[in-house]
C-alpha cells in the first residue's frame, strides 16, 4: 500500500518524485526533465507557465495514481 500524502508531498517538492515512489520510473524521469527544462526557461512567461502546469499535473496525477495503485493491490 502506498500513501497518498507521501506521493503528493514528493511531487510537490519535485515533480516526478511521486511517480518514482509509485514505481512509474519512466513517467517520473520525464516529469523531472520537463521541470528542469522549464526552470531553465523561467525568465520567460512560457517557462513559468510550463513549470506551473507540469508541477500541478505531477501533484494531481500522483495522488490519483496512488488510489489506482492501492485498488489494484486489493483485487
Amino acid at each position: 500500500m502506498k500513501n497518498v500524502w507521501i506521493a503528493g508531498i514528493l511531487s510537490f517538492l519535485l515533480p516526478g518524485l511521486g511517480h518514482l515512489y509509485l514505481g512509474q520510473v519512466f513517467k517520473g524521469i520525464i516529469l523531472i526533465i520537463l521541470n528542469v527544462v522549464f526552470i531553465f526557461f523561467s525568465s520567460s512567461v512560457i517557462g513559468i507557465l510550463g513549470f506551473l502546469i507540469v508541477w500541478l499535473y505531477a501533484v494531481i496525477d500522483s495522488v490519483r495514481r496512488v488510489k489506482v495503485f492501492n485498488s489494484n493491490l486489493n483485487q
